[in-house]
């Protein structure tokens, strides 16, 4: 085959000039790019603790792309996700408004590209009035953006579409339908709302995308008139064998495979095919689109639950929030790749996005490393949850962010089911009823093989029944047509009163779940969705597996401190098909949630300088928690007891507690100057009971196991050197973990997660930065300000700890450590050589580490995850004392 003209081509456009709307004062940035983690924090920030006390901002982005390349019949721009409200302009001329946080939008620019010259592009962010959620957004550019240039007759964005219609060991049936357009030369036709994106997420026009400004353009045109000699081509490749071919014809269309000897994807065995499409001329290759793609079925049902492949899977399920901690919200596709990886290495098999639709990276590691996904529409329907987010405008454009949801997961296998909201109040109520009929049937039309659920909150869900929602009862209105009070309402978090109440009754929601009112604000919701999605609702699985029988349940939240009751839940009952902790990894926004403070009386959000949550499993650099070894035992995934230890520092001191951390303990026994405290041992085991030993000699025992919790909790004076706890089964050890005190010396110490890496300007290089001995053992107690220097082709671009409350940021190149850590994240340049990351202490002198940037034998274009040839083993640094 010949190739005519150059097929769909995706040019990313990564360096841009960024300046505040008040600032001359123009930077270099390279996409990703949060313009919010780089503004300072105030304790009297508009969004307060709900954004982390971060301000919002009006921004300016400017690239130049110069179009030396042969001309393309359609050109868009593609943004991946824009924080604010961003007007987009082409060479002078507006093409597009974006006003969706995490919906994908592709606007044409296709009239206003200067063929062999330079083009300027200008973005225009507004994300000044916050808070826009109950979480941290970020700001600006903070997803990829790219140039996509088609020709004349071209696959349209996301228009393949892959559906295993049967699998069994000897064969699989596969349907490939595939989307054909022709772009022409035309007059300007509005069509449909003046802003938009035409296809759904994608090209032209739709709510809300795009106000175009000009007399003519390209036109699309689905190619049902299409010229008989077109013909599509549609193969799929186990590595690079083809396994499977068929025709096609149509303009649009539909060819069915049958793939012998197929390889499914679950994820225990994550196997991706290539799936490749060409359409053709008289031999002549006009566009092709390569995806990967996996084959696998869904099923539920109450008697068999949630079915992979026939088989049934019971979900491990971390919540997990768009940020990505000392990087802000900016989305690398490394660091959704290690969160990943973290994640299933820990025993999670699964993760819900909340609250909002997934990046493509998340998804791209979950097919890869094979984690499955609940991917969710939205955290609001028609009843704000803050002052300045857009339920106002939900009605008009719910359809179309479906619609960019489900064509961007569909050929995603780890995708397995969609979430229509979190904790939607309307729900109570017959309006939310029929609202929530509508988005499921919507959602069914746009992808029949995929369930749905809706995330309802059995306790907010009765007090709106009750008249006495937290978030009130009206539908949003429009920011113009609001009234200055409204403008000013605070959310629920930043309302002192309020949060104290439901810091203190956070622990009813169980008791509040169990009443026939809970469950009467609830079914009617429930039975319009395939899976009845629980937050904080234990209480009610044992009622409601008898009283609704044909019902599934998933536990979309759970306390981290019910996941040992929940998991027992999930194994009793068939239908009951999993459950979500709240949260998998910590997050920025609603500060305080789930940190003890000192004190005897304290809100559910704390006040400046909080800056986390607190509920995560995975800390803010990526660090386990010892809340998570609770959920290892209960999975029986913990392979020795965990010992966690309440901070000596504050030993005897009252701590405020929260219903969403049910312990404070670190994983240590090293806590200089606190010898002779008394020191609140926690240890987590699913043996039958424990041994506790300090420096050899016996500290007592205890039963453990489900039963007990999985925990039993010992005290002792605190005494530097060994502590170790000892598993027992039938009367016999099977396995011990030891905790140890440093000794000698303090240093720095540099761990490289990775040996080397790829000179790909995308990829990203964790550096975890610790104080220890000469053994490595971390020392609590001995925290002090480190400065960081990176030489080589690599520039910093996160820098920061585990903190809960800290007035540093992020961006600069000084941190003080937290219990004896930090983490700094390096990007690569893209050119070879070797990224030396030199870290200098106080007291504790310095240690640099280096770390090669390779391209692997022959290849000039390796992404980071095709890192096969290099070895991924971690580098430790060698360690100099001055």
């Amino acid at each position: 085959m010949t190739v005519v003209a150059p097929p769909t081509r995706v040019q990313e456009l990564k360096v841009w000039r960024f300046a505040p709307v008040d600032s001359e004062a123009w930077t270099p940035v390279r996409l990703p790019h949060d313009a919010m983690i780089t503004e300072p924090r105030t304790p009297d920030a508009p969004g307060g603790p709900d954004v982390a006390y971060f301000p919002g901002g009006r921004y300016r982005y400017r690239t130049t792309w110069s179009a030396q390349q042969d001309p393309a019949a359609f050109t868009a721009l593609r943004f991946e996700g824009v924080q604010g409200e961003a007007d987009v302009s082409v060479n002078g001329a507006h093409v597009g408004r974006i006003r969706s946080g995490y919906s994908e939008v592709e606007l044409d620019i296709s009239n206003h590209v200067c063929w062999g010259a330079d083009n300027a592009i200008h973005v225009d962010v507004d994300n000044l009035a916050q808070p826009t959620s109950r979480w941290y957004p970020g700001s600006g550019l903070y997803r990829t953006v790219a140039l996509v240039l088609r020709p004349t007759v071209h696959f349209t964005a996301d228009g393949l579409r892959l559906r295993t219609r049967h699998l069994q060991r000897e064969r699989a049936v596969v349907d490939v339908a595939y989307e054909l357009r022709t772009a022409v030369v035309g007059p300007l036709h509005a069509e449909g709302h003046a802003e938009g994106h035409g296809e759904g997420h994608g090209e032209g026009h739709g709510e809300g995308h795009g106000e175009e400004h000009r007399e003519d353009r390209v036109e699309e045109h689905r190619n049902d008139r299409v010229e008989e000699q077109l013909e599509v081509s549609i193969e799929l490749l186990d590595g690079q064998v083809v396994v499977a071919h068929g025709l096609g014809r149509d303009g649009s269309g539909q060819v069915r495979l049958s793939v012998p000897d197929p390889r499914p994807w679950s994820a225990e065995t994550p196997h991706l095919y290539r799936l490749r499409a060409r359409v053709t001329r008289g031999g002549r290759v006009l566009d092709e689109r390569v995806e990967r793609v996996g084959l696998r079925t869904i099923s539920i049902d109450p008697v068999r639950g949630l079915q992979v492949n026939g088989q049934t899977v019971l979900l491990r399920g971390a919540c997990v929030h768009h940020d990505n901690g000392v990087l802000g919200a900016a989305t690398h596709r490394g660091a959704e790749y290690r969160r990943v990886r973290l994640l299933k290495d820990a025993g999670f098999n699964a993760i819900r996005s909340a609250h909002n639709p997934a990046s493509r990276h998340l998804l791209q590691a979950c097919d890869e490393l094979g984690v499955y996904v609940v991917d969710e529409l939205a955290d609001y329907w028609v009843v704000s949850k803050t002052a300045h987010d857009f339920a106002w405008r939900f009605e008009q454009t719910w359809r179309e962010d479906a619609d960019a949801m489900v064509r961007k997961d569909r050929n995603h296998p780890a995708v397995i089911m969609y979430a229509a909201g979190n904790e939607i109040p309307e729900t109570a109520k017959v309006e939310g009823v029929d609202l929530t009929r509508q988005i499921t049937e919507h959602l069914h039309r746009a992808d029949p093989d995929r369930p749905v659920t809706v995330a309802i909150n059995l306790f907010l869900n009765t007090m709106v029944a009750m008249a006495k929602s937290p978030y009130g009862d009206s539908p949003a209105t429009s920011p113009e047509h609001r009234s200055a009070q409204e403008q000013d309402r605070p959310s629920m978090a930043g309302s002192t009163e309020a949060n104290v109440m439901i810091n203190q009754i956070g622990r009813m929601m169980d008791v509040v779940s169990r009443l026939p009112r809970a469950d009467k604000a609830s079914r009617d919701a429930f039975a319009q969705v395939d899976v009845a999605g629980y937050n904080y609702g234990l209480g009610r699985y044992q009622h409601d597996v008898k009283a609704y029988p044909g019902r599934v349940i998933l536990g979309t939240e759970t306390l981290p401190g019910d996941v040992a009751r929940a998991w027992h839940l999930v194994q009793q009952h068939d239908a009951v098909i999993g459950d979500f902790v709240w949260a998998g990894w910590e997050y920025l926004g609603e500060a305080g949630v789930a940190v003890w403070v000192p004190g005897t009386r304290a809100g559910l959000s704390k006040p400046y300088p909080h800056l986390i949550a607190g509920p995560g499993m995975f800390d803010l650099t990526g660090r386990p928690d010892i809340t998570l070894r609770l959920a290892q035992a209960a999975w029986g995934r913990l392979e020795a007891p965990a010992i966690g230890v309440r901070p000596l520092d504050r030993a005897g001191v009252p701590m405020v507690r929260s219903a969403w951390r049910v312990t404070d303990a670190v994983e240590s026994w090293s806590w200089r100057g606190c010898e002779g405290r008394t020191a609140e041992v926690e240890v987590y085991s699913d043996d039958d009971r424990v041994e506790l030993l300090l420096n050899g000699e016996v500290v007592g025992r205890a039963r453990t196991g489900r039963r007990r919790g999985y925990r039993a909790t010992f005290t002792l004076p605190y005494a530097p050197g060994v502590l170790t706890a000892v598993g027992y089964r039938d009367g016999v050890a099977t396995s011990s973990r030891s905790l140890s005190s440093a000794t000698g010396p303090l240093q720095l110490r540099l761990h490289s997660e990775a040996a080397a890496i790829t000179a790909d300007d995308e990829e990203v290089l964790f550096v975890q930065v610790s104080i220890t001995d000469a053994d490595g053992v971390v020392e609590m107690l001995a925290d002090e300000q480190v400065q960081v220097v990176i030489d080589g082709p690599g520039e910093l671009i996160g820098f920061g700890t585990a903190a809960p409350a800290s007035e540093e940021g992020f961006t600069g190149d000084t941190r003080t450590t937290f219990r004896g850590r930090a983490l700094l994240v390096v990007r690569s340049t893209g050119a070879e050589g070797a990224i030396t990351v030199r870290v200098q202490g106080a007291t504790t002198g310095r240690a640099e580490v280096v770390v090669p940037a390779l391209n692997p034998p022959g290849r000039t274009d390796v992404r980071a995850t095709d890192l096969v040839s290099i070895p991924r083993a971690t580098g430790e640094a060698v360690v100099v004392l001055d």
